[in-house]
């Protein structure tokens, strides 16, 4: 293996690797977003010299247009992370009218390490470096959000015999994976390798979304992220490094992905451009012309042992069904094996296959709470039975052993982190052992025939609030700085005295605070348990309605602000996405009854729900003189859905036409004075917001950023100002290998 060279840098009680991308303070990881990173490197790369803005844009931003109010906003975040005061700047000086300098005394090394891949796992000092989004469809919404919360983590690098080892928490716990998968799915006579397991970064993408690997463990597919509405299929050879693109992008979203047993074909699953539906699609894995295989799926399609038959789950919303279906490869020969009524459900991760070809494993809710476990459902009876006594907030994917003997599982447990992390289910007896404990959101599992090799994609999300002027696109200004806590991320709104309230981790779980925008002072709400999502402030600003899990199953809940007194609002299955109206006497949300999602409405007093669609709606957004409701409509599973009006009383949806599709909540909302709709955007990775007047005319630009992505924003009560959630989400592959 090659010979790594790092540049260390030592300044106070802290030490940078320039190649690594960690910040330290003594062996721990100190936290810093990618961008405040690349500001700080900079500067300490030229400790002593003045660089001016020009240059910091060139070193940190090239070929890219962003505020100045960037470089402002990342100089604060170093401060306040290396513990600057404000009477006198120990590390970092700013000089009027010329630059900034780092005035600390800085100690250079280089060090050289063995053992390290090419493309090996690099942390970028508060998560990896690069940038991306992470899409989920919109009827996974409350989930992924739900789920999706992830902070900052250190990130593992390879391990040698030369050099110091300095492990942060995200590196010992990467280590922790290696190892654990290593014991269980290795023969006896292999497990000696797992005290130095290679752990390899193959993606530095940032933008990457699902990904397999061959079963012989030489290749790798990886969906990427070209921008909000667009992906594209890459392969990349381990032995050569050499990637290449085998389906173009495309308008559509990809859901699973998965090589055939002898690995010349690659199997994906994706809804492209203006299909209502998802098909499944086969393409050389050299590359090649995709062939359309059949539709009506939703999930991975899994093969299985004998390679004639593929598993799969299929939504069916006339039925109000989820079922897992077995085929031929083909598509040819469908037959049911098993139906669960939402909003119970099998997961749209897809199914895994046994090594004797007996079973299906798949993760399932027992709805209509967070009640996720894993199932073992036989092939031939459809009788399903569960893989041990342990429930969980949350389950992804599932894949078999391949001696058989268990199964690991991306999952949440309850209450006890924040994000998917991976698990070993022992089969049959169904004893869960944790493997990973850390920071970092795992998906698209994948393991080779053998199990020598485990690939996953590792995601970490970051959330801001800023305050843009409705009338200067250009004025945009941060009104939180702490990007690892999530803030805004599923959900902002703003109550009547120019407070904001929003969805925060700054406490170290999910709740609900309010900040004053003018003097800044962030304030925790006080909600015993249950994640709250969504807020909706009352007109009066007395109340904020909200989802909320904390019985177990996602409602409507209200909370007086004051005296923090606590209501719950709905009984139904899955209530989420409420919107107050503006006379303060109903809240508007989405439910699912009898098997469908659809608009309600129920009296913020408290009382009796009343329907108001009954075909397949969500989304629902009040116009502020309280007459009509926007939201997302669908008559039919095979038509595309659309945003529509409809009085708030019932009646039939008047179709807006041409508006974008609200695929992440909350795009589509009414502007203040009721004469035009906003919608996001995002191309390459960046966000912005436009509004489209309902008299017809030009879409009109609200919002000019030139980085990250919107996860939420909200007009002020008078419509002079927004406030804007936004962040940035990076998502890489990764390898554990037997070295």
């Amino acid at each position: 293996m090659a010979t790594q060279l790092h540049r260390l840098y030592h300044f106070g009680e802290y030490h940078l690797d320039a190649s690594k991308r960690l910040l330290l303070r003594g062996d721990e990881v100190v936290s810093l977003t990618p961008k405040a990173f690349d500001v700080l490197l900079a500067l300490v790369e030229r400790h002593g010299e003045v660089v001016d803005r020009d240059m910091l844009f060139k070193l940190v931003w090239p070929d890219t247009i962003v505020e100045d109010s960037n470089i402002n906003f990342n100089i604060s975040v170093i401060r306040k992370t290396l513990g600057d005061q404000k009477s006198g700047h120990r590390y970092i000086a700013t000089l009027p009218n010329r630059g900034y300098q780092f005035v600390a005394e800085v100690r250079e090394d280089i060090v050289a390490e063995e053992g390290m891949w090419t493309g090996e796992l690099v942390s970028g000092g508060a998560g990896f470096t690069n940038r991306g989004t992470v899409e989920e469809s919109p009827r996974e919404q409350f989930e992924s959000t739900s789920a999706a919360s992830g902070t900052t983590s250190g990130a593992g690098t390879g391990w040698g015999s030369v050099g110091r080892r300095m492990l942060g928490p995200g590196i010992a716990a990467l280590i922790a994976i290696a190892a654990a998968v290593a014991y269980s799915i290795l023969p006896e006579a292999r497990r000696g390798f797992l005290t130095e397991p290679d752990v390899v970064r193959l993606t530095a993408i940032g933008r990457v979304f699902d990904a397999a690997i061959s079963p012989d463990g030489e290749r790798v597919a990886y969906v990427l992220d070209d921008d909000a509405e667009c992906q594209s299929l890459w392969l990349k050879e381990l032995a050569s490094g050499r990637e290449f693109e085998v389906v173009p992008s495309v308008e559509g979203r990809f859901r699973g992905v998965t090589f055939s047993p002898d690995g010349k074909l690659l199997y994906y699953v994706a809804r492209i451009g203006n299909d209502a539906e998802r098909s499944l699609y086969a393409i050389p894995a050299a590359g090649g012309t995709p062939r359309r295989m059949m539709s009506q799926i939703d999930s991975l399609a899994v093969f299985s042992p004998d390679a004639r038959q593929i598993a799969f789950v299929f939504e069916d919303q006339t039925r109000g069904s989820s079922l897992l279906v077995v085929a031929s490869v083909d598509g040819a020969n469908r037959r049911v094996v098993a139906e669960r009524k939402w909003p119970a459900f099998f997961s749209v991760d897809g199914p895994s296959w046994s090594p004797d070809g007996r079973l299906l494993a798949c993760a399932v809710m027992d709805g209509p709470g967070f009640n996720y476990r894993a199932v073992a459902v036989e092939v031939a009876s459809g009788a399903e039975r569960p893989l041990g006594e342990k429930y969980w907030d949350w389950m992804k994917r599932v894949a078999w052993l391949p001696d058989g003997k268990g199964l690991l599982v991306l999952a949440r447990g309850h209450k006890l982190e924040k994000n998917n992390q991976l698990w070993r289910l022992s089969y049959p007896d169904g004893r869960a052992q944790r493997i990973s404990s850390d920071l970092s959101e795992y998906r698209g599992m994948s393991i080779t025939a053998n199990g020598r090799r485990l690939v996953l994609v590792a995601t970490q999300l970051h959330s801001d609030i800023w305050i843009v002027p409705a009338d200067n696109p250009r004025g945009a200004a941060p009104l939180t700085s702490s990007a690892v806590q999530q803030n805004g991320l599923n959900g902002i709104d703003w109550l009547p005295d120019d407070r904001i309230i929003y969805t925060s981790q700054a406490s170290g779980d999910t709740d609900l605070w309010t900040i004053d925008v003018q003097r800044n002072k962030p304030q925790r709400l006080n909600i015993p348990e249950g994640a709250p999502q969504y807020p909706s402030a009352s007109p009066d600003g007395r109340y904020v309605v909200f989802t909320s899990g904390r019985n177990g199953s996602p409602r409507i809940w209200r909370l007086e602000i004051a005296t923090g007194e606590l209501r719950q609002l709905t009984d139904g299955e899955l209530d989420i996405y409420p919107d107050c109206s503006p006379d303060g006497q109903w809240v508007f949300y989405s439910g699912i009854r009898d098997g469908l999602r659809t608009i309600w409405k129920t009296p913020l007093a408290g009382g009796t729900a009343v329907p108001l669609t009954d075909k397949h709606s969500e989304y629902p957004a009040v116009s502020p003189d309280g007459r009509q409701v926007v939201f997302l409509h669908q008559e039919e599973r095979t038509q595309t859905p659309q945003a529509v009006l409809m009085p708030v009383d019932g009646g039939t949806p008047q179709v807006l036409a041409s508006m974008p599709q609200p695929n992440v909540w909350p795009q589509v909302q009414w502007t203040p004075d009721g004469k035009s709709m906003s919608y996001v955007t995002t191309h390459n990775g960046v966000s912005n917001i436009f509004r489209r007047p309902l008299a017809g005319g030009p879409d009109v630009q609200v919002t000019d950023f030139r980085d990250r992505r919107i996860f939420a924003y909200a007009w002020s009560r008078d419509g002079s100002k927004l406030a804007v959630a936004r962040g940035v989400s990076h998502g890489d592959v990764v390898m554990f290998a037997e070295r």
